[in-house]
This record gives C-alpha cells, structure tokens and sequence, in this order.
C-alpha cells in the first residue's frame, strides 16, 4: 500500500500526519501502532517526534489521534494538534504559509479542543485546565538529590523540575531516570527542565508576564525533543503557582498570566486566566499555547507492514 504523508513542525517539533480523510486507508486501522514505530523512525522513515492520523469525528470538526515513535499513544500532544489543526486550515487546500486562516475543533482523547489558525507562525490551541497534581521539595535519583520539583497533568503527565541553568543539564541521562523513576510508575511522566529568566509584574498584580527557557525529555519518544506543547503548559503552570500559592489575598481575584516559553527549537506563548482565592489557592481556568506550526513538505511510502520504503 502507498501511504500518503504530510511533514509538519511546531516549533521544531516535527510530526508525520496522515490524512484518512482524503486518502482510504482502511486496511491500517489496526495498525497505528506499527505504522509509527517505522514512520516515526528516521533511519526506515520520514522520522519524526510522533505520528499524527487525522479522520472524521461526530462530536467535532475531525478527529486527531497522537502515536509515539515507540507505538504508544497518549491522550494529548500540543505541539502536533497545532499542527494538524494547521494541516485542516491551510494545508488540506493547498494554500501557502501565511495564506488564509479561521478554526476548528479537534476531537482527541483529552476532550474536545479547539485551534485557531491566524498564520503559520500564529497557531493557537485552548489546552483545557492543567492541574497540579503535586508540589515535591526534594526527589532522589540515586545519588543525587534534586530541590523544587512539581507533577502537573496538562494533557499528560509532567514532571517539571527548577534548576538553575538549562543548558548545563544532563537532559538524556537526568531525564530518562526520571522519566522511570519509581515514584511514577508504571506510566512514568514527561519531565521538563526550567529556568526562570524574567518576571514582571503588573499593577495590583493582576497580570504578570514571565519569560522561562524549557527542555524537555519526553516519554514515548524516549529523547530531547526541540520542543513539546504539553510541557511547555506544565511548566507556566508550574510557574503561576510558585509565583502566587501562600501570597496574602483579602478578596478573590482573577489573573493573567502572560508566560514566554524559549525551546530549542524557538519560542512558544502559554497565556493563562487564573482566579486566586481568598486563601491564597490558585484555580487555571484557561491554557492558551501559541506558536508557530509549519509544513515541511509531502510525499508517499510504501507500507507492506514489515517496513516502509
């Protein structure tokens, strides 16, 4: 079977779509697991960060399935529904980079999400509510110790730990044994690296615009990617709470924070609406994630179900 593929990248995040809604290809249903292993690969394949399979939906616009390179789906991928809802926008009419634009909704295993498509270079996607999920002042991976770290689900699960330079990180070594550290087993967690660079904040702190650097080692993947969507919410996420939790509050009130995410592969925006309590306790109300999501070209492979040629 000849497989139809479009090559897309979200901030250097890059993915392989398949379009089954243009293009009958029954026959592979059951086999998306597989089709990933090999696509994904980028010795057999286009390669790529994950696997994204498009087709219809009955509660939404379409539907979007996410497979890692390993065959493993998870409920959520920022960066690749970006680029999908790209894809729909732009891509499927064969328009040009910065040509149209408009929205969609997105049927995917986290609930239904909707994108709008201003650009290529401004593609924004409403993630939902992330929670924090736990607060750790210390984790031990054999023997050393790290400080400051918090478990936030934001689609999938995130470990996001503060350090104070990224760039002097073992990502690969640090992140694959955290990445199956014991404490989170058996699923494991993505975990994000993050440094704080710039906060300023507004009158009456009621918006607040931070600029952090993330890098992130991502489960499913098993390696650094140059960037990940997910993680770059958990970590604003991560830092809203820092920045807000225990402060002293007389009334309740409601929040914006405006957080720059610098990654490898460039810069993503997270944008939060927030309400503070009276007691200090932080509620994410909203998740905005922009960046840009562009198509690096098409082709077809040759799929016998042994390997892709």
């Amino acid at each position: 079977m000849m497989v139809p593929f479009t090559k897309l990248s979200g901030t250097g995040n890059d993915f392989v779509l398949i379009d089954t809604i243009r293009h009958d290809l029954g026959p592979l249903r059951a086999a998306w697991p597989a089709v990933a292993r090999r696509l994904c690969h980028r010795a057999t394949g286009p390669g790529a960060d994950g696997l994204l399979v498009l087709s219809r939906s009955a509660t939404a616009d379409v539907r979007m399935r996410i497979f890692n390179p390993d065959g493993s789906e998870p409920s959520m991928c920022g960066n690749g529904i970006r680029c999908l809802a790209r894809y729909v926008i732009q891509g499927a009419r064969g328009k040009g980079q910065g040509a149209g634009g408009g929205s969609v909704t997105i049927d995917t295993r986290d609930g239904i999400k909707r994108a709008v498509v201003q650009s290529a270079a401004r593609v924004t996607i409403d993630m939902g509510i992330p929670r924090l999920i736990e607060h750790l002042d210390h984790l031990r991976v054999g023997p050393q110790r790290l400080a400051r770290l918090d478990l936030i689900d934001s689609g999938v699960p995130h470990l996001v730990c503060w350090v104070d330079d990224v760039a002097r990180i073992d990502v690969e070594g640090l992140g694959r044994r955290l990445r199956r550290h014991p404490r989170f087993r058996p699923a494991g967690v993505n975990v994000d690296f993050i440094q704080l660079l710039d906060e300023q904040r507004a009158s009456r702190s009621r918006t607040c615009s931070v600029t952090i650097r993330v890098r992130t080692y991502e489960r499913g993947v098993e390696s650094e990617t140059r960037a990940c969507g997910t993680g770059a919410v958990a970590a604003a996420t991560a830092v809203a709470h820092a920045g807000i939790m225990g402060t002293a509050a007389h009334d309740a009130r409601t929040l914006s924070y405006h957080v720059q995410v610098r990654v490898p592969g460039g810069l993503l925006r997270v944008t939060l609406d927030l309400l503070c309590g009276r007691d200090g306790r932080l509620t994410v109300r909203k998740a905005l994630l922009e960046g840009e999501a562009r198509e690096l070209g098409r082709g077809t492979v040759r799929w016998n179900g042994k390997e892709v040629g």
